[in-house]
């Protein structure tokens, strides 16, 4: 393996090359300009994630000789809920698998990891014991587990961090669920979007926003605005299709008849 220092500066996303993940090459460069900007803020940090798999998001912290803990929180389902509503498998789904694979990119880095074999609700915070200042949450793709992953998340953050999530095209019903409890709490955060689908929370000044690496995305981000439109191009085409113009016409004839007080509201708008 290359010298991490090296690696990390010049944020060179062949440090996955090693394991499989699901992530593209844009969210490969963002997550290490997160960990380079974490590193910037102190030398030695903890750092836990949601949907491990086989460990493919783990590989920058497993050789990174400041991080000192890693968390892994993955339930090991076969076939976990989606919001996609495909199916995802994920075969061979275990915690040995995982540190089998991880143990041949650094036998002396899985001695950190961390295992839990749970949902993250299912875990008590105290099992946390060096809080760590970097959240990754990629686990079920669904609103309410994403709001229950970051609930959990936030409860064993450092006082200063950040929490982070994959697949934000997907799982945006929760985030904004999450952005409106924030508001409701009065709770002072920053929020942003990164290349390819990476969502980012900063708390308590815990600023990742300005560090060198991550500000040009921020600059540019229609890369990640178009991103997650074009990621949704295929649900549109299914909508807009003749089938299921005919489906959602019929759908409204139905409730017409079922509720008439339906159409004389609709006569009235017009």
């Amino acid at each position: 393996m290359k010298d991490f220092e090296k690696v990390i500066a010049s944020l060179d996303v062949s440090i996955y090359d090693q394991v499989y993940s699901q992530l593209f090459p844009e969210d490969k460069l963002t997550l290490l300009a997160i960990q380079k900007a974490v590193r910037q803020k102190g030398s030695r940090y903890a750092y836990l994630e949601i949907g491990s798999y086989m460990g493919g998001s783990i590989q920058p912290y497993l050789l990174d000789p400041r991080c000192e803990r890693i968390y892994s929180v993955d339930p090991r389902p076969n076939i976990p809920p989606d919001a996609r509503g495909n199916i995802q498998v994920y075969p061979e789904n275990s915690t040995a698998k995982m540190l089998g694979i991880l143990k041949d990119v650094s036998a002396e880095g899985v001695s950190k990891i961390v295992c839990f074999d749970s949902d993250a609700s299912a875990i008590d915070p105290r099992s946390i014991v060096e809080r760590p200042i970097v959240c990754f949450i990629d686990g079920e793709h669904t609103d309410a587990a994403v709001v229950s992953d970051f609930t959990f998340c936030r409860s064993v953050l450092a006082e200063q961090g950040t929490i982070c999530f994959h697949d934000s095209n997907v799982v945006f019903g929760g985030l904004d669920k999450i952005i409106e409890q924030l508001n409701d709490e009065h709770t002072v955060f920053n929020a942003f979007a990164l290349p390819l689908n990476v969502f980012v929370f900063e708390f308590n000044g815990f600023s990742l926003h300005d560090s060198p690496d991550i500000a040009p995305m921020l600059l540019n981000n229609h890369r990640t605005y178009l991103a997650g439109l074009k990621s949704m191009e295929h649900y549109r085409e299914v909508y807009s299709s003749r089938t299921v113009r005919l489906l959602r016409f019929l759908h409204r004839r139905w409730l017409d008849v079922q509720n008439p007080k339906r159409i004389s509201h609709h006569l009235r708008r017009r």
